[in-house]
């Protein structure tokens, strides 16, 4: 299929050598966003320093963040999550991320590994009402 899919590109959308000469600071953003993308940031901030890349052009930031809440996931530290999720709600709306949804989801399986059902069933009550329109599937096999 992506062979197919190459075949159907027309052929001048890969630019030549003169365009690439003429783009290095787009060039050298894309190469700082993959590596912040890969959370490398050290070899991000030396490439920004070496290729003299302005940082008004690019910032890590976001990066940066998105490793942040990766990593407190892996550490089960939900709640800083849920705290960075709230802060950013508009934000995660507009994506229409199912963040909250999830982390909620896991509290919930969390909380059944205790034995205390009583208290799951107190957590669904309080935090899956609102993501019944969009989940209520998920929402049915939990219960």
């Amino acid at each position: 299929r992506l062979g197919k899919a190459l075949d159907k590109l027309p052929c001048n959308t890969i630019p030549t050598e003169e365009e690439w000469k003429a783009e290095p600071q787009q060039i050298h953003q894309a190469i700082a966003q993959h590596f912040c993308h890969e959370g490398k940031f050290d070899l991000c901030t030396t490439f920004i320093e070496e290729s003299k890349l302005e940082e008004t052009e690019f910032t890590q930031d976001p990066y940066s963040i998105m490793h942040s809440i990766l990593q407190q996931i892996d550490k089960k530290n939900l709640d800083e999550v849920l705290a960075w999720s709230e802060k950013n709600s508009a934000f995660l709306l507009h994506r229409e991320s199912d963040l909250v949804f999830k982390i909620r989801h896991i509290q919930f399986l969390q909380i059944l590994k205790t034995g205390d059902k009583m208290a799951a069933v107190r957590h669904s009550q309080q935090y899956f009402g609102q993501f019944s329109n969009r989940h209520i599937k998920k929402i049915k096999e939990l219960m």
